[in-house]
């Protein structure tokens, strides 16, 4: 494939298959293997499908037979160039199309009508704590000793941290793989002051981090400076749901609002995995 689209589909493949083998080897319940593996098949197909759109357009850019193609094909990149808004859209390939997105199929695991099915993005972050460093929120969200499936609540301004709180002891956790004790939460950098930071959070509270901070980080050696970052990208990738319960492989199971739709989730989670 041209562009990467191999080593990208071969990540894929493997995120995708190592939790759901975690699953189908560990569980101690019964679990319906070839449900389970017949949704990472339609999963792998719809992605697959648009790798190979994708292999090919750029296959057809690259080996451009004819002068007269090619001169377009050339000056017409250099043009695009000129103007920075276009030159971004170019250099975000495609990226600038929005996060991956399933079209929901049976026996494929996400809830569609709780705006599951997406790829959840990852920014940067700060720890609420003394001289924290930046990180990236997949390191924070899933880290080591964690369960598999994941809940992150994304607050507009840290007050809202102990109204979360309260809905989450109303939840009666239905998933063996599911902690709601590891929830992490977020916070816009511009409204979390320390000060009122509530105790029982503690080290699970995390602001987001601006481009220039990920760029003075030890994380960004060795790495292209951030172009075009924005961090706020998580809450609008999920237009004011608070509540996204994540899959391993970063993909949202649910995208909710309210606590109940969280219980609900969190029931159907069980349903879907037999965990």
């Amino acid at each position: 494939m041209v562009g990467g689209q191999g080593i990208a589909s071969g990540f894929r493949d493997a995120v995708a298959l190592a939790w759901r083998l975690t699953i189908a080897c560990s569980s101690s319940q019964k679990v319906d293997h070839e449900r389970l593996f017949a949704g990472w098949y339609q999963e792998r197909k719809q992605q697959l499908d648009r790798s190979l759109v994708a292999t090919v357009r750029n296959g057809d850019m690259v080996t451009g037979e004819g002068f007269v193609q090619i001169l377009i094909r050339d000056w017409g990149l250099w043009l695009l160039q000129m103007v920075p808004s276009l030159k971004h859209w170019l250099e975000q390939g495609s990226r600038s199309e929005g996060p991956t997105r399933y079209i929901h199929l049976p026996d494929m695991p996400f809830i569609s009508e709780l705006d599951g099915g997406f790829c959840f993005p990852q920014t940067y972050c700060v720890a609420l704590q003394p001289h924290a460093e930046v990180q990236f929120t997949d390191d924070v969200i899933f880290a080591d000793g964690k369960q598999m499936f994941q809940l992150v609540i994304l607050l507009d301004d840290i007050e809202e941290a102990s109204s979360a709180l309260d809905d989450l002891r109303k939840i009666r956790n239905a998933s063996d793989r599911l902690s709601l004790g590891e929830a992490t939460f977020f916070v816009p950098r511009t409204a979390c002051p320390a000060s009122i930071l509530p105790n029982a959070l503690g080290h699970r509270v995390f602001r987001s981090a601006t481009g220039e901070e990920f760029a003075q980080s030890p994380l960004c050696i060795s790495r292209p400076l951030p172009r075009g970052y924005d961090e706020k990208l998580m809450w609008r990738s999920v237009s004011g749901k608070r509540y996204i319960l994540l899959r391993f492989d970063r993909f949202v199971f649910a995208a909710c609002k309210t606590w109940i739709e969280l219980q609900r989730a969190t029931e159907k989670l069980a349903d879907a995995f037999g965990v």
